[in-house]
């Protein structure tokens, strides 16, 4: 997965970051704080903290600790490795959870539905 800065007035584009991704991707899905989630063919979801993309500063004006926040605030979930594909990802609105909740919601080609609260990541 590739991070892209596009800076229209500029007319120039920048790549932010490469996430490796082992298996082929399924579902793609940002969360309005900045957490992005990867599910893929292997059962797995990678959920990436890129909040600081949010900060509306462009990326060549930061310094580069905000990228290996990106690399170090990756969570990794698997579920039946090799066995189950992730075919659907939703983070739930904070209507349905705490407003500082996130929730996301996970299914598979297993038939299984899970709701994941990631908001205490620390604690993963």
């Amino acid at each position: 997965v590739a991070i892209l800065e596009i800076r229209t007035h500029e007319q120039i584009w920048e790549s932010v970051l490469q996430i490796p991704c082992n298996s082929n991707i399924n579902d793609l899905v940002w969360n309005n704080k900045g957490m992005l989630c990867i599910g893929d063919d292997d059962g797995t979801v990678s959920v990436v903290d890129l909040s600081y993309l949010k900060s509306g500063k462009a990326v060549s004006e930061m310094n580069y600790n905000w990228q290996r926040q990106g690399v170090i605030s990756q969570t990794k979930l698997t579920r039946n490795l090799g066995r189950n594909a992730i075919t659907s990802l939703c983070w739930l609105p904070s209507s349905t959870v705490r407003d500082d909740q996130d929730s996301l919601a996970v299914g598979g080609s297993d038939g299984i539905f899970e709701v994941i609260d990631l908001s205490e990541r620390s604690q993963l």
